[in-house]
């Protein structure tokens, strides 16, 4: 995620009040396969360790790449708030032409995580999820572009 514009400002705001009330576990999902996450079933299924993962997502927030496939991308993220996967992928509609899908699945810890995501669902529906959208079009055309 970037760190400019209105999306930017939030993401570093959310990780000021992790720190603040102690909601991240800075090694969680970042420095080993943890039972029970996304990154540890798929290494567990494709016969991977640690070391053959692909290296974390750009540090925003601590999101860690699972799995990056040249039309698809997931990453997932766990505090203790909640529990989420954000899946992009690249998908034909219509003769060479390409639209970005995204998916957020999300599963809530306890009381503190429903009403976190209570709070923050206008932010992400209408600045968050649109903004990061735009950045993974702007990659993929720029990819595309580059590819020609």
């Amino acid at each position: 995620m970037s760190n400019k514009g209105v999306a930017g400002f939030l993401f570093r705001f959310r990780l000021f009040l992790g720190k603040l009330f102690n909601l991240d576990d800075e090694n969680q999902l970042v420095n080993k396969l943890i039972p029970g996450s996304i990154r540890h079933r798929y290494a567990q299924e494709e016969g991977l360790i640690f070391k053959g993962m692909p290296a974390i997502s750009n540090g925003s927030l601590d999101f860690a790449t699972v799995y990056i496939l040249e039309n698809e991308h997931l990453s997932e993220i766990e505090n203790k708030t909640v529990h989420a996967a954000l899946h992009f992928s690249r998908v034909s509609i219509g003769e060479a032409a390409w639209g970005v899908h995204m998916a957020v699945y999300v599963k809530s810890k306890g009381l503190l995580g429903k009403i976190y995501m209570l709070l923050i669902k206008p932010f992400r529906l209408w600045i968050v999820y649109p903004a990061l959208m735009k950045i993974v079009k702007d990659e993929w055309e720029l990819f595309i572009r580059l590819s020609i």
